[in-house]
């Protein structure tokens, strides 16, 4: 973490590692780390503010975001999570259903289950992190996940 961002290894032997939320923003900021402990280059120009974290009783930390809506009076906030499922990447959580990105320019997300059942639930990620609801009425019951030690999603 530097000064409140964070950053995801690129693969296991490279020094370089990225945004964590450069699928989200496409953020461009990066890193290249010598170890673990000395930065030997950067781009910290984000393109989104610092993510809250809160800190678990493991001492683990856990994002959580809590947008205000103020364009749908139906809605006072929408809580959701950027999961990472190791397989397909990142899906936005609402309300325990998940939404998966269109493709990687769009900012639409559709419910993860849209092809199997049909679902029309999808939302948008607006430039600035919120979440616009275009509908988020499911026909099926929420997916069910197990979450791993290292805090990764894997669908049961």
């Amino acid at each position: 973490m530097i000064n409140g961002y964070t950053f995801s290894k690129l693969s296991t032997y490279s020094k370089s590692w990225i945004c964590s939320n450069r699928i989200s923003y496409q953020c461009e900021a990066k890193i290249k780390m010598q170890g673990l402990e000395r930065v030997i280059e950067s781009h910290l120009d984000h393109n989104h503010p610092p993510p809250k974290y809160y800190v678990t009783q493991e001492g683990k930390y856990i994002v959580h975001v809590c947008i205000n809506l103020t364009c749908f009076t139906s809605f006072s906030g929408i809580q959701f999570k950027m999961i990472n499922t190791n397989k397909k990447g990142y899906l936005i959580m609402i309300n325990k259903y998940t939404f998966s990105r269109v493709n990687k320019e769009s900012s639409i997300w559709v419910c993860s289950r849209k092809r199997s059942h049909e679902c029309k639930a999808k939302v948008k990620m607006e430039e600035s992190g919120s979440i616009t609801p275009y509908c988020l009425e499911h026909n099926h019951e929420p997916p069910s996940y197990h979450i791993t030690s290292d805090g990764t999603y894997v669908k049961v």
